[in-house]
């Protein structure tokens, strides 16, 4: 059979291309997970427009270009107003 040159020597041709539709599953689904992988590479080297949607459940802040959350700015600023 074109591509997978092992499943010539199944004899039975119901398992044969049983195999050979698991096999070009298989297939489909790696090409997938490799765009897949591209894209968060993409994603995670570039800016991401997150067209006017709502972040939500982020993680406190532990960088400078870090997103805030409401609650975590207004806590700060609550914090920075009794120092003063």
């Amino acid at each position: 059979m074109a591509g997978y040159p092992g499943l010539t020597r199944v004899a039975d041709r119901a398992t044969m291309d049983c195999l050979k539709q698991a096999f070009d599953l298989i297939a489909m689904q790696t090409r997938r997970i490799d765009e897949l992988e591209t894209q968060v590479l993409t994603l995670s080297t570039s800016t991401v427009d997150v067209e006017s949607r709502r972040l939500v459940n982020l993680a406190d802040p532990t960088q400078e270009q870090d997103a805030v959350t409401v609650h975590f700015l207004r806590a700060y600023v609550e914090a920075q107003a009794k120092v003063l």
